[in-house]
């Protein structure tokens, strides 16, 4: 047990590390156990605009069926928790979800 929970805060942070350097994203909340709160801001929009882009860009990668993620609100605005913790949890799996957020993301920048 121990050795999963070690494995899943060091996913969560490296992962947490990947959105700060990322551009127009951000980590939202403290990473404090496994749970990571983003939250994406393209430039030339406002703060509303990017809480209306939000949940829809989530319940995209939600019915993809690759992964899960849950829209959320913090201080009042929307964003996004990733929580890691599934037993077969890899690096490789995280990558891949990290990668899912930001292709979904752009291409729904492009239909907007």
């Amino acid at each position: 047990m121990q050795a999963r929970l070690r494995r899943d805060l060091g996913l969560a942070q490296s992962l947490a590390l990947k959105v700060g350097e990322t551009p127009y994203w951000h980590v939202v909340a403290p990473v404090v156990l496994q749970t990571i709160c983003i939250r994406f801001e393209p430039p030339g929009m406002e703060a509303d605009q990017i809480d209306q882009f939000t949940r829809p860009w989530a319940q995209e990668i939600n019915a993809s069926g690759t992964t899960y993620v849950t829209p959320a609100m913090a201080r009042g605005r929307w964003m996004v928790r990733v929580s890691i913790g599934a037993p077969g949890t890899s690096a490789a799996d995280v990558e891949a979800l990290w990668a899912c957020i930001r292709a979904t993301t752009a291409k729904m920048m492009t239909i907007l």
